[in-house]
């Protein structure tokens, strides 16, 4: 996989976290939504980039730095499994074995004929996450923000799921 963007840091006092959405404009702009919407609760500062193919911002030679690439994609179109494998091939291998990348079906899992099979092949090939939501339902869109955004919390160890203990026992 050839390197495609470099990869960002966190800064914990700022929380700035980059992301790219690859797919197209309509589900890009969807799920960006519901990234801010959830930055905003949380007071994070994120950066929300958005393609429809990797391939477009090679050419364009754009210097980004990004932590977390998101593929959305409409299920219900044949191609576009082979569409994201071909934008996967592209980028850093750092992102696969981190686990700084997932697939989105956008169309939520009642309305997929048929490829739900063959994505979730996919998926465990390149071992990537794959979440689902309808992101034409507004609810649906920023629950997928909080769930990406607790992906990343795990993923640049803001949240390590170990308890701070505030006190310390003294033994007499």
């Amino acid at each position: 996989m050839a390197e495609i963007f470099r990869n960002g840091r966190v800064r914990r006092s700022e929380c700035l976290i980059s992301f790219m959405i690859v797919g197209s404009a309509e589900l890009c702009h969807k799920i960006s939504e519901g990234l801010h919407q959830n930055a905003r609760e949380r007071r994070w500062h994120i950066s929300v980039h958005q393609c429809e193919s990797i391939a477009d911002v090679v050419k364009a030679n754009i210097d980004i730095s990004v932590d977390f690439i998101i593929f959305a994609s409409d299920l219900k179109v044949a191609h576009a499994l082979s569409e994201i494998e071909a934008n996967i091939a592209i980028i850093d291998e750092h992102y696969i074995i981190s686990g700084a990348t997932c697939l989105v079906n956008c169309n939520g899992i009642r309305n997929v004929m048929g490829l739900i099979h063959k994505s979730k092949a996919l998926c465990h090939k390149y071992n990537i996450r794959f979440l689902s939501a309808n992101v034409f339902d507004m609810q649906a869109c920023i629950y997928l923000g909080s769930r990406l955004l607790n992906i990343m919390e795990g993923i640049m160890g803001l949240n390590s799921g170990i308890p701070i203990i505030g006190t310390v026992a003294q033994y007499t």
